[in-house]
């Protein structure tokens, strides 16, 4: 089965006829999300830093150690 084949099925989902690529932290994937949701989630956490960081530069610096 050539390659192209093998990366049009993984696209579909159908992982029995083709293959995906996954780096070495690969094992610590607990569940598959969508963009969407992955987007969602970095948006929600980076509002959540942004409201715990705020103060002057000198306060930051002292928080960061």
């Amino acid at each position: 089965m050539c390659v192209r084949r093998c990366w049009g099925s993984a696209k579909r989902g159908l992982f029995k006829y083709g293959f995906a690529f996954a780096g070495a932290n690969a094992y610590r994937v607990s569940k598959i999300v969508s963009v969407r949701e992955l987007m969602d989630s970095l948006k929600a956490e980076w509002s959540a830093a942004q409201a715990r960081w705020t103060g002057t530069e000198d306060e930051v610096e002292a928080q960061l150690g």
